[in-house]
Order: C-alpha cells, then sequence, then structure tokens
C-alpha cells in the first residue's frame, strides 16, 4: 500500500476489458421546426455511446456570476490506444435543456448550452450527453474565481503566449508586462489568457484553443511528476474543485494514469461543432446576441467516429438538416453576401486518423448491473471564494465596455 491508501497491486486487474457492447442504430428524425427537431433529437431514446476501455470526463469552466459553464472540454482517455482527446464544445450552440426544478420534476428549455449549467453540472452532461450521443463517464468543475488558486497551487501552467495576445492583454488590463513567448503563467495570469477572445476575429474559436493549451501544460507538468507529487497536487486543488467523482476514486485514476504513462500519450484536439455543422444566426434570444444553430446528428455522428472509431447513427443522403430550417434567417454582410465562416476541428490530421465507420450492429445493447450509489458524496468547491481576476474583453456578449453587439459587427468591421 502506498501513502495515499491504495493498493498499487491491484489497481492493474481491469486495465483493458473485452468490450463487446452492441448499439442500435439511430437514424433521421423530422420535425417541422428547430426547436422541434432539437427536442427530438435529444429524447429519441437512441444509444448512447461508449467503451469499457474509454474513460470521458468534462471539464467545466464557470461563472458563478450568472452560473453559465463557459468552457466544456471533454477529456477522453482512450487506454486501449493510447490517445487522449480534447473536445472543445462551443458554449453559444443553441440546444434543447431538460431543466430541473427544485420539486424534482423537469420542464423544457432551450437556449446556449451554457445556461444548460443552471441545472448543475449534471443537467450540463447530461445536455451533452443527449445532443452528441456518448457517455460521459463523470465531471469535474472549476468556477473562474478558484481557478488562479488551483493554477498557482500546481506551480503555474507553460504555454506558448502570441505577440498579439500579450498586446492586447497589456492593453486591456493591468498586466502591462504580461508574458510572450514560451511563458510560466501564474494563476491570474492563466485565467485572463483563457478567457481573452476578442483580440480574435473567430471570437469563442480561438479562446478554446487557449483553454486547451493550459490543459495541455497540466498533461505536461504531470508527465514530469511522481506519483507522490501528482497526489500532493490533486491534495492541494481540490478544495477549488467540484467533481462527481469519490476522493478514492481520484486517488485510483491518479494512481492508474502514473502507472500506464497515460501523460504520454498521443493528445488530440476538436471543436464541436466545427465549420460543417453550423449555422450562426443572430436574434435567437433577442436582436442584439446571436448563436449557433448545430446539426447534432451530423456532429454526433463525427464525435463518436473520432473517440470509438465507429458510429451507429445512420444519416440518409437526402436527410433534411436542422440547418435548412434557418437558412432564410441567415444573417449577411453589408454586401449582401452569406457570412458563414467558422474555425473547426482543430485536430493536425483530420479526418486522415480515422477509418470508414463500421456498419453499425442493430443487436440490441447488453444490459449492464447498476453500479452502487457512492459512499462518499460529491465534492463540493467553498463558497468564500475571492473576487475574479481581472478578465479583459469578455463582457458575455458585448464587446471591452460591455456593449451589446452582433457578432457579425465585429468580424465584417
Amino acid at each position: 500500500y502506498g501513502d495515499d491508501g491504495i493498493d498499487y497491486n491491484k489497481i492493474d486487474k481491469n486495465y483493458l476489458v473485452d468490450d463487446n457492447t452492441q448499439f442500435k442504430v439511430m437514424g433521421d428524425i423530422d420535425a417541422d421546426s428547430l426547436n422541434a427537431f432539437l427536442y427530438q433529437w435529444a429524447n429519441n431514446g437512441g444509444d448512447k455511446m461508449s467503451n469499457k476501455n474509454v474513460i470521458n470526463v468534462l471539464l467545466c469552466g464557470v461563472d458563478s456570476e450568472f452560473n453559465l459553464c463557459d468552457s466544456q472540454i471533454l477529456i477522453s482517455i482512450d487506454k486501449k490506444n493510447e490517445r487522449i482527446t480534447m473536445v472543445s464544445f462551443l458554449r453559444d450552440s443553441w440546444t434543447y435543456i431538460r431543466m430541473p426544478k427544485e420539486d424534482g420534476t423537469y420542464y423544457d428549455e432551450y437556449g446556449k448550452i451554457n445556461a444548460a449549467y443552471h441545472g448543475g453540472p449534471k443537467t450540463l452532461l447530461q445536455t451533452l450527453e443527449n445532443n452528441y450521443k456518448i457517455k460521459i463517464d463523470q465531471y469535474v468543475a472549476v468556477d473562474f474565481k478558484s481557478f488562479p488558486k488551483v493554477i498557482d497551487a500546481i506551480g503555474g501552467v507553460t504555454v506558448d503566449v502570441q505577440d498579439y495576445e500579450a498586446d492586447y492583454i497589456r492593453r486591456t488590463s493591468s498586466q502591462k508586462d504580461f508574458p510572450y513567448g514560451t511563458a510560466t503563467l501564474n494563476g491570474k495570469q492563466a485565467l485572463i489568457y483563457s478567457r481573452i477572445r476578442y483580440c480574435d476575429d473567430d471570437s469563442d474559436l480561438s479562446r478554446t484553443r487557449r483553454q486547451r493549451s493550459v490543459i495541455k501544460s497540466l498533461i505536461d507538468k504531470a508527465r514530469k511528476a511522481s506519483n507522490g507529487q501528482l497526489v500532493n497536487a490533486y491534495k492541494q486543488a481540490t478544495d477549488y474543485l467540484r467533481t462527481g467523482y469519490k476522493q478514492s476514486e481520484v486517488l485510483s485514476l491518479i494512481a492508474t494514469a502514473y502507472s500506464h504513462n497515460w501523460m504520454d500519450f498521443e493528445i488530440k484536439e476538436y471543436i464541436m461543432p466545427n465549420e460543417d455543422y453550423v449555422e450562426r444566426i443572430g436574434g435567437m434570444m433577442n436582436p442584439s446576441t446571436w448563436a449557433w444553430t448545430v446539426d447534432y446528428p451530423l456532429c454526433a455522428q463525427r464525435l463518436q467516429q473520432i473517440l470509438y472509431g465507429k458510429t451507429n447513427i445512420v444519416l440518409s443522403e437526402d436527410r433534411v438538416s436542422p440547418l435548412d430550417s434557418v437558412s432564410n434567417r441567415r444573417d449577411t454582410t453589408t454586401d449582401g453576401s452569406s457570412d458563414n465562416s467558422s474555425s473547426g476541428d482543430n485536430s493536425s490530421n483530420n479526418d486522415n486518423n480515422y477509418d470508414e465507420p463500421d456498419t453499425p450492429n442493430t443487436e440490441p445493447v447488453t444490459e449492464e448491473e447498476p453500479t452502487a450509489a457512492p459512499d462518499e458524496p460529491e465534492t463540493e468547491a467553498p463558497h468564500d471564494e475571492p473576487e475574479t481576476p481581472e478578465d479583459p474583453g469578455d463582457n458575455g456578449d458585448g464587446d471591452d465596455n460591455g456593449n451589446r453587439f452582433n457578432i457579425f459587427d465585429r468580424i465584417n468591421n
């Protein structure tokens, strides 16, 4: 037994297992409006794809002032293929949310996916599962007010800061000497770096890149650490985290990651949805704001292929996309041309890493026995948190001074 009480002789017992689970085929759905389509897709009863050798954990960066999850990154660990896949979900994706009430009932809500956090992290997790048809095992959430303490507790993060990013931060914050190039950032600097977005024409897309670079830096630090150092880093940060994992489960994962060199796994990065699956629509909630309208069936099919190398979603060539229902509402540029520019898949090798999806098996899913209820409650972050460090250029859907605007105005001008 180690000092943390883990029997390291037993952690490999079921490291890799056979996974012969079959998933029912899902096909097209039909609806006469966007919201009806979103509702039917989320509630179609299709199987969420999973694999016993793949661990999916959702990382949540939370703005507690508005109770929104503005950073959503899936960390998918494929033990068999020795691969870590990071998927950033765009926070402005328009979606259906099954929102819980205090009395235990639910009501239907439509809005940006970051608002699913109004129902708590489990509601956000379930919303992503329903849209992308994958199983997410757990979540780890950190409030932006606590994020600097987490970073400081592990000794900072080293990232490559572009000149224009450093210049923007210097101009719009008190960080007049913000470093550029390969730099080690403290907690306050890392938060600012992770949240800026108005220095890029693509707004939230480059911000997700910066957020993933922070996560990759954490993985790199873990690669150079001993198991004891990893456990100590977790214990330093745990007071500022909220997670559905029990502490014993986290310690066991740390031990397994260390003994099987997870930090040396190949890392791939993606954004969901990408440019092939969205339309950018203004006026979804009011005339001055916008949202991504997403082709979730196509996105879900693609994400299943990325994570598992196969899909149980079969789409016909003449299918009606939800994007078709909003194409006549598409915002236009000043010269009358349609503006549909966006960044997408950030994998360095794109689709060449994956074979065509296997023909879905129509055998019913093998039901597994339910797991026992956890002995320990989920870990909650403390509520007496310090004020949020400066966050230049991120005031919701406004500009640097808090004025609201349509994103097309900024991109086109």
